[in-house]
């Protein structure tokens, strides 16, 4: 049997918001069973791991191009399995069970990963008691192995071949307090590195018989040794030390394209994009130590929205120049803003250390703004002289728009996922606002409406620029939407809330080419401020923990 479409897997968690879409493609299954035994060949061409925050977690590493063996055509994913038939034993006998994997490129985002392991169940109140009970008596787990009623599993022989993985890790700057709360719990540090490349020894076992408990187990302790043997390797990657290791990878795979093929412009190539990759860790390192310095978490977040938004040379080129941008208009305004937001949130005692930040903030964040501008134009280097093999394969499709009408998980729909695409380049990826319905309201100028959780926009030429926005009412301030007719024509009447002793407020009108465009716009606004408006009367769990 061959799937030549493949198998996709979309998790979603509670909030709700696609984690991962796993793409499987060009599965091809073998099946024969006879009284004598079941065997399975199952292949698997392309695997692909897509995550919102990151375009690809997880693929096959692409083979480079001047590589001597040619292209690697093996199957990213192989398993074979031979059954034997057993109805006597509370077992099941397997006279073989191996797994081949291609190389691949693993990019794990720390955000990701504690909601990953929160999505599994990590870290809530059933598996730290688990836990706890397993380090306390370990009577219980040595009593479930050897249980008579416990199921187990005979391998003639297992084996887990896994080549060598490319792996990176970015960290976050700034975590939710639950996920801040597994974080603490899971007691695992994290470093930021860069393609440290990993061998890891494959998992073998011959006449193995035991339950799946234990299996599972010995699998995590034989990967968790192995990740601790390549320490060195990711020690090599890290990002304060400029990734050396990977500078001497790109120096000697220059080196060999030199010797074997004589290509002179493969060595300058990698030559520039390991110094130039080196130098932009380095920077980069050194201008977020001395960002944090100035404790001023707004200037953080512009600074991380700036970094997240390059996504190509030229745009890495743009955002070291706005971020240069964003050091000078810190300083020069840094003495009156932290004050005034000190005094805010705690008084005088808040105004006095406000003054400090203040002053802080003048003599660093002048200094991150060169740095940040260092680092963005050798990243801008670093990109232009990668070569195919660590360019990442572009996703397959946008992430999905997990809320529906009544807040239900609806299809998978292209629209959606591009309109909530358009709402993300907008508010600068911010999660908490979610995509509600977007419609257009005349064709001559492209005049959008995008309804979202939180607000409605109104665009000009349908782009995602904040210069394009022509009105933008949040909910809190929406008092009802109307239709009226004047002429012959159909407008929109945004009529904003009216508080006591204000001066009355201009209601704008919005002309619309048709009666049903205005009117279906009129019901998804009412919608969406209806909605706004039950989440805001509604006790959440951590509301309610706190109150008892």
């Amino acid at each position: 049997m061959s799937l030549t479409g493949g198998l996709n897997v979309s998790l979603v968690n509670h909030t709700p918001e696609e984690l991962v879409y796993i793409s499987l493609q060009n599965i091809s299954l073998e099946y024969l069973s006879n009284p004598n035994s079941t065997t399975a060949d199952i292949s698997v061409a392309s695997v692909q791991f897509f995550t919102a925050t990151r375009p690809v977690m997880l693929y096959v590493t692409p083979t480079p191009s001047t590589h001597r063996d040619g292209p690697d055509n093996r199957s990213a994913l192989h398993l074979v399995a031979q059954k034997i038939p057993n109805s006597k034993w509370n077992a099941e006998i397997y006279k073989h069970l191996i797994v081949n994997m291609k190389k691949l490129s693993i990019q794990i985002e720390e955000q990701l990963l504690w909601k990953l392991l929160q999505f599994f169940g990590f870290g809530s109140k059933y598996h730290m008691d688990e836990k706890v009970t397993e380090e306390e008596d370990p009577r219980s787990v040595l009593a479930a192995a050897t249980s008579v009623k416990t199921k187990r599993y005979y391998f003639g022989q297992l084996k887990i071949q896994s080549n060598q993985i490319n792996l990176s890790m970015l960290t976050a700057s700034k975590l939710s307090p639950d996920l801040k709360a597994l974080k603490r719990d899971m007691s695992l540090p994290l470093v930021k590195f860069e393609d440290a490349k990993v061998d890891l020894d494959p998992f073998v076992k011959s006449n193995l018989f035991e339950t799946m408990a234990f299996l599972q187990k010995e699998i995590g302790i034989h990967y968790t040794e192995e990740l601790k043997s390549q320490a060195a390797k990711i020690l090599g990657s890290v990002d304060f030390l400029g990734n050396p290791l990977g500078l001497f990878n790109d120096v000697t795979e220059g080196i060999s394209g030199l010797i074997n093929d004589g290509n002179v412009g493969g060595l300058l190539k990698n030559v520039t994009h390991g110094v130039s990759n080196s130098a932009a860790k380095v920077v980069g390192s050194l201008s977020d130590g001395l960002g944090t310095l100035n404790m001023d978490r707004n200037y953080q977040d512009r600074r991380e929205q700036l970094k997240t938004s390059a996504q190509s040379s030229k745009g890495h080129l743009l955002a070291g120049v706005k971020g240069f941008g964003n050091g000078l208009f810190g300083a020069m305004t840094s003495m009156f803003t932290q004050p005034y937001d000190g005094f805010k949130e705690d008084g005088i005692e808040g105004f006095v250390t406000g003054l400090g930040k203040g002053v802080i903030g003048t003599v660093t964040k002048p200094v991150v703004g060169v740095l940040d501008l260092a680092s963005e134009a050798a990243n801008a280097i670093k990109d232009t002289s990668s070569s195919s093999s660590r360019i990442s394969p572009p996703p397959v499709r946008l992430p999905r728009c997990c809320h529906g009408a009544g807040m239900l998980l609806p299809a998978y729909s292209k629209n959606q996922a591009k309109s909530q695409k358009l709402l993300h380049d907008l508010n600068k990826k911010n999660l908490d606002e979610f995509f509600i319905a977007v419609e257009q309201l005349r064709r001559e100028d492209n005049l959008t409406s995008l309804i979202t959780s939180t607000q409605v926009y109104f665009l000009l030429g349908g782009m995602p620029d904040s210069s394009n926005i022509i009105l933008r009412v949040p909910h809190k301030d929406l008092f009802q939407c109307l239709v009226v007719e004047n002429n012959g024509r159909y407008y929109l009447e945004v009529i904003r809330v009216q508080t006591l002793g204000s001066d009355p407020q201009r209601v704008p009108q919005i002309r619309c080419d048709k009666l049903a465009v205005a009117e279906r716009v009129s019901q998804q606004i009412t919608y969406a401020r209806n909605l706004y408006e039950e989440q805001q009367h509604t006790l959440t769990t951590s509301e309610t923990e706190d109150s008892t």
